[in-house]
């Protein structure tokens, strides 16, 4: 259910920000190492929230992973991981990134 929730969200910002006039917005998964709580995703969400040209961001400490939503005209994807890196004490590296990201499975 929160995937579903999540998913939502993420194309009802899409869909705003392209009605807006705003550059086409892509989505990015981050994997984001030592989340183990409801407040890392709160830390690692305000941080990533704070970013200029980030719309939106969900992070979940049970995948261990952050979408992000974001305006590639004002914010790289290197840039938004490396805002975690150096403005809390996970670890973030991008899964993937662009219109069509998809979340890959973690390496087994």
């Amino acid at each position: 259910m929160a995937k579903t929730r999540t998913l939502a969200v993420v194309l009802a910002l899409a869909a705003l920000a392209s009605a807006a006039g705003a550059g086409a917005a892509e989505r990015l998964v981050l994997k984001v190492d030592g989340m183990v709580c409801p407040a890392c995703e709160r830390a690692v969400e305000s941080v990533l929230r704070s970013q200029p040209g980030v719309l939106e961001a969900r992070a979940s400490f049970r995948t261990g992973r952050a979408t992000v939503l974001y305006d590639p005209e004002r914010v790289t994807p290197e840039e938004i991981a490396e805002a975690i890196n150096t403005r809390t004490f996970y670890r973030a590296r991008i899964l993937g990134s662009g219109e069509g990201a998809q979340a890959r499975p973690p390496a087994q």
